[in-house]
């Protein structure tokens, strides 16, 4: 097959001129950057049963009143509990609520019926577990090092009793190491990472039963333990089973 000059001159240009368009980056007033085909993350609140929760939406097309439902979510089933409408004042939606008490841990979904807002879930626990676990915590013996005061304070705050706690630097990596009263169980050892700001990952050890996790260093600020939600994120990772999220 034979083509002429100028058609295979017009056949590179084409792809010069397609090679030549550039990658597009775009980086939201937060920071955040999201890749093309990057899924939207759906909000994950933590909070305890019996207090109240305030949520509040900022969108630039807050300018109505929307339904409201609430939904309890199990693995199987959708189960709805109220319906109710949130009026917008000042480009955002608010909207306040006390979860109903519970054993153990439920998940509710919140839905604002306008398009573009995603739903946000609650994980709620229960305020007699949370308190239980607390004093179980309290009783642990606590090994620091690496940190900064601010963090030894906001965990003496809670409770916990450091020893071999040294001041932070910048070659001392962070770390937080449990060791339960009960002789039986193992350690667990938590590295604060500085850069993955998501990421929690669990090692097992065998056969001390010892745990290694690396999680987000902010989990341990100052901001963070003062509020229920960060309380609950630092006491999973001492007491629940391992995983990684």
């Amino acid at each position: 097959m034979r083509f002429s000059l100028p058609f295979i001159l017009l056949l590179l240009a084409s792809h010069a001129a397609l090679a030549d368009e550039p990658a597009i980056h775009t980086i939201a007033a937060d920071g955040k950057h999201f890749p093309p085909g990057f899924p939207p993350a759906a909000p994950h609140v933590l909070a305890i049963a019996g207090k109240p929760v305030r949520i509040v939406w900022k969108h630039a097309s807050a300018t109505d009143t929307v339904v409201l439902t609430v939904d309890r979510i199990t693995d199987t089933r959708r189960v709805p509990i109220t319906t109710s409408s949130v009026s917008a004042t000042e480009k955002q939606w608010s909207w306040d609520w006390s979860p109903p008490l519970t054993r153990g841990v439920v998940t509710y979904e919140i839905t604002l019926k306008k398009e573009g807002i995603t739903p946000v879930r609650i994980e709620v626990r229960d305020p007699e577990e949370f308190h239980e676990q607390t004093k179980a915590l309290q009783s642990m013996e606590w090994e620091a090092s690496g940190l900064t005061r601010s963090e030894t304070d906001a965990l003496t705050n809670l409770g916990f009793r450091l020893h071999s706690t040294s001041t932070a630097s910048n070659q001392e990596t962070a770390r937080l190491q449990m060791t339960s009263s009960d002789p039986a169980q193992g350690k667990r050892t938590v590295t604060w990472d500085q850069t993955h700001h998501h990421l929690v990952v669990w090692k097992s050890t065998t056969p001390a039963g010892d745990i290694d996790i690396r999680a987000p260093r902010w989990w341990l600020s100052a901001e963070a333990l003062a509020t229920d939600e960060g309380r609950i994120r630092l006491f999973d990772l001492f007491t629940t089973s391992p995983a990684s999220h």
